[in-house]
């Protein structure tokens, strides 16, 4: 499926913005791969839109139900500013912020209502912001360029147990990106099926699971672990 927004086929969606600041934290940060630098919003068949991120070394998805979104899906970066603006809109009372984007432009709002972020005129605000929109960005939102396949990092889980090694730098963005809401996070990592050779040396992608309220997962790059201790030291005696 080609997922780069086109002149005849324009890409627009309104997004939970709490749900896409918390991806776009697993987003790379590598200008040389500008495709994975955003969160890809990806339209459902049941409704709604996965947020998808990855930095080539862990990777997210969220769904998030009541999203709308055009057919054809688009890759949605924000720069510090925006971000920062949001976070210190800190006087609204609202609902969770909603993050719009149409004809490559984005506005956040704290909606009062939901009626009022699902009218069909909420979208004009990314173009023609008004008093309500407490971040607007006008350029650099929509990444032209296709995102790729994230489905194929995605493995079936394995009841199998192997010994993997993690970057620890990759494990805690991921937790907190997947509970969010300054909950302490705590995962499950569970190893992926793999080629036999790979899962037998831990090289297979292992899936990130957070609390049963989490709608969505994540998926951990394990690192060569040669170097990396796997059995107690020598001078523990208390193992039974």
């Amino acid at each position: 499926m080609n997922d780069t927004p086109t002149p005849d086929n324009p890409f627009h969606c309104v997004v939970d913005f709490d749900l896409f600041r918390r991806a776009l934290t697993i987003a790379s940060e590598e200008e040389e791969r500008p495709y994975i630098t955003g969160v890809f919003v990806e339209p459902h068949p049941a409704g709604g839109a996965l947020l998808v991120a990855t930095n080539g070394h862990s990777l997210i998805c969220l769904r998030d139900k009541s999203a709308i979104t055009s057919p054809v899906g688009g890759i949605v970066k924000l720069n510090r500013q925006t971000l920062r603006a949001v976070k210190h809109a800190t006087d609204r009372v609202g609902l969770t912020p909603r993050l719009g984007v149409s004809h490559g432009r984005a506005s956040v709002v704290f909606p009062k209502t939901e009626r009022q972020w699902r009218k069909p005129e909420f979208l004009n605000l990314a173009t023609k912001p008004d008093a309500s929109v407490v971040a607007h960005q006008w350029d650099g939102v929509v990444v032209n360029a296709t995102y790729p396949d994230w489905r194929r990092a995605v493995p079936a889980p394995s009841d199998n147990a192997v010994v993997a090694g993690f970057n620890a730098d990759l494990i805690c963005p991921l937790a907190a990106a997947l509970v969010g809401g300054g909950i302490v996070a705590r995962v499950r990592i569970v190893p992926g099926q793999g080629e036999e050779a790979a899962a037998a040396e831990g090289h297979v992608p292992h899936l990130v699971f957070g609390p049963n309220h989490v709608d969505g997962f994540g998926v951990l790059m394990p690192i060569m672990h040669s170097g990396i201790k796997a059995a107690l030291p020598p001078w523990f005696e208390g193992a039974v």
